[in-house]
């Protein structure tokens, strides 16, 4: 049987992906900045010569760089351990226990008197609040008063589970407990990030207020928001021993879903907007 060749035209973005994850792992093995600036110079150049097509994946591997480089976090920097700091950072992410609320932030600087604020690089740091106020909600900008402490794992089991191990896998090497007395400032943020978490509020505030079952709105929420601070720890279970725990995480199946909704919204046939908002009510309800 003759294999049929591959046509680029079908998969015109393949390259480009390719490229861009050829770019991530040249900056996690290389680790310099240089592999950035080389391949933004040679997009440049291939895009001066007319080669257009070398410059968008020169252009790919430069973005795949520089992604690797903004989003890998790095180690704590020692001289924000055990000292009593003004911090400043946007909230990534917020969960609300019964007493208490615990939170991850992004560090962008300190200071050591709340006067002259010094910037840090990428630094994410858990937060714990002995109280369920102030109301935060990730993508706001919080200024507080705390002393980190490094993140260290402790365990006496080989197979036990430690708290510690979790974070330091999402790059949360600082940790800290405040008041409510040494929260200075919350305001929302500014820029592209807080719009898309305020989208996000809006979509989970519409869904816990629909008709649905309590069940179906937590599975919901999780599964298009991203959201999965409402599912509580018997549903994980569940769904882990079901072989289905994939489900709540944003994977290639929701993205194609995506991309099929809206390439038929695309498509020669539904060129008038009824068609349109036909197919979009069935990706509604597909999703």
């Amino acid at each position: 049987m003759s294999r049929l060749p591959l046509q680029l035209s079908l998969v015109p973005l393949l390259p480009v992906t390719l490229a861009f994850v050829c770019g991530i792992a040249l900056h996690l093995i290389f680790g310099s900045v240089w592999i950035i600036g080389a391949c933004a110079l040679a997009a440049v150049i291939l895009a001066l010569l007319r080669n257009y097509h070398g410059a968008a994946v020169a252009a790919a591997i430069w973005l795949g760089a520089t992604d690797s480089y903004i989003m890998v976090a790095r180690e704590a920097d020692p001289t924000l351990v055990d000292r009593e700091l003004y911090c400043s950072g946007d909230v990534v992410s917020v969960r609300e226990g019964d007493n208490s609320l615990s939170m991850t932030i992004e560090l962008d600087r300190v200071s050591a008197d709340s006067m002259l604020y010094e910037p840090v690089g990428r630094t994410l740091t858990q937060i714990v609040v002995p109280s369920v106020t102030p109301d935060v909600a990730p993508g706001d900008y919080i200024t507080l008063k705390c002393v980190m402490e490094p993140v260290r794992v402790m365990t006496d089991l080989p197979d036990e589970l430690d708290p510690a191990s979790f974070l330091i896998k999402k790059h949360v090497f600082l940790h800290a407990i405040v008041g409510t007395q040494d929260i200075v400032e919350v305001k929302k943020g500014k820029g592209l990030i807080s719009w898309l978490y305020g989208i996000r509020r809006h979509m989970t505030t519409s869904i816990y207020r629909s008709q649905l079952s309590s069940g179906a709105k937590e599975f919901l929420n999780t599964v298009i928001v991203g959201d999965d601070s409402g599912m509580t720890d018997d549903k994980r279970i569940t769904f882990a021993s079901a072989g289905l725990s994939h489900v709540l995480a944003l994977s290639g199946l929701h993205v194609g879903l995506i991309a099929m909704v809206v390439s038929l919204g695309q498509s020669p046939g539904c060129g008038d907007s009824d068609n349109r908002s036909a197919v979009a009510l069935c990706g509604n309800k597909r999703f």
